[in-house]
């Protein structure tokens, strides 16, 4: 089956959210070592914030790129996995947006929320889903080199 636009670019979307974490990671744990923070008065528990943080970070970052391997190669999984992360990034960050209330919300706060709620979009785009899911309505069956 031909891959569709709409799939490599979920896939690449995917991709950058994995190598934002992974970044966002390195650079928690460089900035643990960093002398403004470990010379700080209370730079030992800073330091074990930031490393405990990177260690939330690096798992998510995997799975992200679990799931473009698995978007790659066509795989079930890669999707259910990629849209099940997707729903909890974006039920998180809608809770919390609802949590904090409207009136102290500002732009930087309903952006990343409409972000990962854009991505779900996109994963449920029917081409996406179809691709991706093995939808066996839209599949043609060849017999001999004949489409039946």
């Amino acid at each position: 089956m031909r891959r569709s636009g709409w799939v490599t670019g979920v896939t690449v979307i995917q991709s950058l959210l994995g190598f934002t974490l992974l970044g966002g990671t390195i650079y928690l744990l460089v900035l643990a070592r960093s002398p403004e923070i470990v010379n700080d008065k209370d730079g030992a528990e800073a330091a074990h914030g930031l490393r405990i943080a990177a260690g939330l970070c690096a798992p998510l970052a995997l799975m992200y790129f679990a799931s473009v391997y698995g978007l790659w190669k066509d795989q079930r999984w890669g999707w259910w996995l990629g849209f099940s992360l997707n729903l909890a990034a974006a039920g998180t960050l809608v809770y919390s947006v609802i949590d904090d209330g409207w009136s102290h919300s500002d732009a930087t706060d309903i952006t990343l929320p409409v972000v990962f709620l854009v991505l779900l979009a996109l994963f449920v785009i029917p081409a996406v889903r179809r691709h991706c899911l093995g939808d066996s309505k839209q599949e043609a069956v060849t017999i001999e080199g004949k489409q039946a």
